[in-house]
């Protein structure tokens, strides 16, 4: 007999929907499939995993997906759990029951009432999956309808996985950033050592993304969009891990440079990580998405990271002309800014493959006036 399975949808995807997903798996015993998304989902609210973690479920590994990753899936139920995304989701083709529990909006509520907004949303959905699993059984399900299928649903699962565990990677790589640039900034050389060694983790996760890939592609011989979804995450995850990389060098140089006298305040590089961070994490939003243009328009700010470049190097020059005595943390600080304009060239990779996942084409975005 088949696992039942089921996709809860909400405009955001950051809270009630991805505490439905949570909540199923765990009353179920795993023995149901459930699934979240959003029609513009954006990062799962921390009062959400709190909530859950209250009463002994962990959801901080969840991440916000778009409606579009289901696509040619199909689920014994989808249920919509806002007014919002029962208008824009008025039917999902492949659905063997569509329900709707209307649910408020625990972060629309004042914020010190909030914690306890997300409770009672919490318990309200904690009863309404009970009483599903009461009404079908925990192990539920058509066998002879899902039959038939059972090896197109391992292929969604699997490629779900591996996007999930992309996104997981990206919030590793935006994090080793921003740290190891205030490491530099705050002359913080234990924090820099730690950005270091957590660059281990992330060519871990990498590896173990890119064989998981290699094995779907082995053994489910997935063919068209599904392919294309498994290039574009196998092509996305070299470059996160290179960015990751990058950051580690910013460490080792934050390192360095911790122990001698600034040689200037610190003013345009931490502008080149905050313009090169916004690109990391819009790029992984258009994945989300599946929006080739939102990936098309993000590439235009590679060229504001160049020119801060430009200007970070020529006025480190001058320093170094005027007084011999600063070139090697000038070199160091141009090796800084180096390593944040590769992050924005390899922000733009992203966006390329996003625009490849999308519609099927190879497209080089921003290209050199050079």
């Amino acid at each position: 007999m088949g696992q039942r399975r089921v996709l809860f949808i909400c405009t955001h995807n950051a809270a009630r929907s991805q505490m439905a997903e949570a909540l199923l798996r765990h009353l179920s015993g795993g023995r149901w499939e459930a699934y979240s998304g959003g029609t513009a989902p954006i990062r799962l609210h921390p009062l959400a995993v709190q909530a859950l973690r209250e009463i002994g479920i962990e959801a901080a590994g969840q991440q916000a997906k778009s409606l579009d990753i289901f696509q040619g899936m199909e689920f014994d139920y989808v249920v919509t759990l806002c007014d919002e995304a029962r208008e824009e989701c008025p039917a999902w083709p492949g659905a063997g029951r569509q329900l709707h529990w209307g649910l408020p909006d625990p972060a629309a509520e004042p914020v010190e009432a909030q914690p306890e907004a997300f409770r009672r949303v919490r318990d309200e959905l904690k009863e309404r999956i009970g009483q599903l699993l009461a009404q079908e059984g925990p192990g539920g399900g058509n066998g002879e309808r899902r039959s038939g299928r059972m090896t197109r649903t391992l292929l969604e699962k699997e490629l779900l996985e591996i996007q999930e565990e992309m996104l997981v990677l990206a919030d590793m790589v935006e994090s080793a950033i921003e740290r190891s640039i205030r490491a530099l900034k705050e002359r913080d050389a234990e924090l820099a050592r730690q950005v270091i060694a957590d660059d281990l983790r992330v060519n871990r996760k990498r590896y173990e993304i890119e064989e998981r890939c290699l094995e779907i592609i082995a053994t489910q011989q997935p063919m068209a969009r599904d392919l294309r979804t498994i290039v574009a995450v196998l092509h996305i995850i070299v470059d996160l891990e290179r960015m990751g990389d990058h950051a580690e060098g910013i460490a080792k140089l934050a390192i360095w440079l911790a122990d001698e006298p600034p040689l200037k305040p610190y003013i345009d590089i931490p502008r080149m990580a905050e313009i090169a961070i916004s690109m990391l994490k819009d790029a992984i939003e258009a994945f989300r998405r599946r929006d080739a243009e939102m990936a098309r328009s993000i590439c235009s700010r590679d060229d504001e990271v160049d020119a801060l470049y430009d200007q970070v190097y020529r006025e480190l020059l001058t320093f170094m002309l005027q007084d011999p005595r600063t070139i090697q943390r000038a070199t160091w600080l141009t090796w800084v800014a180096h390593n944040l304009e590769r992050i924005a060239d390899r922000a733009t990779n992203v966006c390329e493959r996003v625009v490849y996942l999308v519609e099927g084409k190879i497209e080089e975005l921003n290209v050199s006036k050079y």
